[in-house]
């Protein structure tokens, strides 16, 4: 496709680190039925793990008037900030935003973000990753708003346009409240994750709404090549963080379109076992995956800050093979 002249959208900033009072008005979020926590707001200084070079697919959409070009990035600390702000915007995940962020970024072995060229700052000589070359897509951005500025001196962060990541539930390091926040879910799912399992995987992801679907599924794809390169090259504690990322089992809990008006009670399976009549959810891609729950998929709701109104999820447990076939399936579409 060729390039129109109309210069691409400014990457979406990210929020400062100073910024107190967002990080506190998040925090004080009360999430599903109840269950909430103080959150450390402590950072690791521990090196990431070496990576694979990186992937950049993303093709492009006839339809659309303007060539943005965008590149799959591993994940890494200078997009905190960003990430930190997509997990503020979602109830279910803002009141550990801050925790939950420096544990994804440090998480190198496994994680992507969707960024655009022109943002990155100049390669480390340290670095052995490379995910540079870019491909080009294209996207409208009259539907949603970029996320709250950054601070200027914050010279190293980076801005996104959306990220996904596996997180083990068994991780000791998430001890500080992943397991309250799965505890919160209705049984079967609090039961499908348990961190007692040691090999599910919860699956973190954020986009913005006017993302194209090729850029999303991209984003996924990577996300997959992420564990299969984990698994065998990951070098955290002599190895043994290998194991973290040999995942049997993916929980995915994703956010209704509209926010939890939709009536879910119509959900029934097929002659196949896949859940058919599915509510709407912000994630499409999501879809494709949770109809292929073990267990009937459920609504529960996480409230808003103050206590006023709730926003609800659709929460479904998939086995691994599944969750590949769900991405794969979304990519067909695609």
């Amino acid at each position: 496709m060729t390039k129109t002249s109309a210069k691409p959208p400014p990457a979406p900033p990210s929020p400062a680190e100073d910024d107190v009072s967002s990080e506190s008005s998040a925090d004080e979020m009360v999430l599903v039925e109840g269950a909430g926590w103080d959150e450390d707001h402590s950072s690791s200084e521990e090196d990431e793990p070496a990576k694979k070079k990186k992937r950049t697919s993303a093709s492009a959409s006839p339809s659309a008037p303007t060539d943005y070009q965008f590149t799959m990035e591993e994940m890494s600390t200078p997009f905190f900030f960003s990430v930190r702000t997509m997990l503020q915007a979602e109830p279910f995940y803002a009141g550990c935003a801050t925790t939950l962020a420096d544990k994804i970024v440090e998480q190198a072995s496994v994680g992507t973000v969707v960024t655009q060229p022109d943002d990155a700052p100049p390669p480390s000589p340290k670095s052995k990753k490379s995910k540079t070359s870019s491909s080009t897509t294209t996207s409208s951005s009259s539907s949603s708003s970029p996320p709250p500025a950054a601070s200027e001196s914050e010279d190293n962060a980076r801005s996104i346009f959306g990220f996904a990541t596996l997180l083990n539930t068994s991780d000791e390091e998430l001890s500080s409240f992943l397991p309250q926040l799965i505890s919160s879910l209705p049984k079967a799912a609090s039961s499908f994750a348990s961190p007692k399992s040691g090999s599910c995987g919860l699956l973190v992801s954020s986009i913005m709404i006017n993302l194209p679907h090729s850029l999303t599924q991209s984003l996924h794809t990577s996300l997959l090549s992420d564990v299969a390169w984990a698994q065998a090259n990951a070098t955290g504690d002599g190895g043994a963080e290998r194991e973290l990322y040999k995942f049997k089992t993916v929980l995915v809990v994703s956010q209704l379109e509209d926010g939890g008006a939709t009536d879910v009670s119509g959900i029934k399976a097929d002659s196949k076992g896949r859940w058919t009549n599915l509510p709407p959810l912000r994630k499409i891609i999501d879809e494709y995956i949770i109809k292929h729950s073990t267990f009937e998929p459920v609504a529960v709701s996480a409230r808003l800050p103050g206590g006023e109104g709730s926003v609800r999820y659709l929460v479904g447990g998939v086995k691994w093979a599944d969750f590949e076939k769900g991405i794969k399936s979304f990519e067909q579409e695609v």
